[in-house]
């Protein structure tokens, strides 16, 4: 199985965040440690972030097993833990799954993994157009503390597809079964240029 993230690359409904810090939704991209987003001082920080689409013809994909959120968090604090809340919502704003991580003083940045979702109703398998429409919804609860947000993002779990996938001088890869007597199934390229 290969995976691949969808990262954020828009955000609104910006309350509770110190502008003086980040506030760039493709700052909190997987992998990216430069930047951080803020909370203010004793605000509850929300913000509902657009994600990248799912590159579903590109990454060559079969099917898709499962997503899950990731989110990479500090709390600048003398003690305790504050919730920070991750949902994840549809195209139409619609929130699929939530859920809450105990954002904990003195642990540094902690990564949160979500619960792998392998659905996007309960009983139907993500599509292509399921993924492209996906946002997050980010709730850090306020306080006597400052929440700490480096990273942000789905990734997604998917199969790809086996054997040569590709059209091949205008012939669809359904109608080729085999390349001067190789079967299709053990081709990974032709003439790579």
């Amino acid at each position: 199985m290969a995976t691949t993230f969808l990262n954020p690359d828009g955000a609104s409904s910006i309350n509770g965040w110190n502008t003086s810090f980040s506030t760039t939704a493709s700052h909190l991209s997987q992998g990216d440690t430069s930047n951080e987003w803020r909370t203010t001082f004793l605000q509850t920080g929300k913000v509902i972030f657009t994600l990248g689409d799912f590159d579903f013809s590109g990454l060559n994909v079969s099917s898709i097993t499962n997503i899950k959120h990731q989110l990479i968090i500090g709390l600048d604090a003398r003690g305790g833990s504050a919730d920070a809340i991750v949902a994840i919502r549809n195209a139409a704003g619609v929130t699929l799954y939530t859920e809450t991580h105990a954002n904990t003083a003195g642990a540094g940045f902690q990564t949160f993994t979500g619960t792998a979702r392998t659905t996007s109703d309960g009983s139907s398998a993500w599509t292509d157009s399921d993924l492209d429409g996906l946002g997050l919804f980010l709730t850090c609860a306020g306080g006597p503390h400052v929440h700490i947000v480096q990273q942000l993002y789905i990734t997604v779990t998917y199969v790809e597809v086996s054997g040569y996938s590709h059209d091949v001088i205008g012939v669809a890869s359904a109608n080729i079964g085999e390349v001067n007597r190789v079967a299709t199934a053990n081709i990974a390229e032709i003439n790579r240029l």
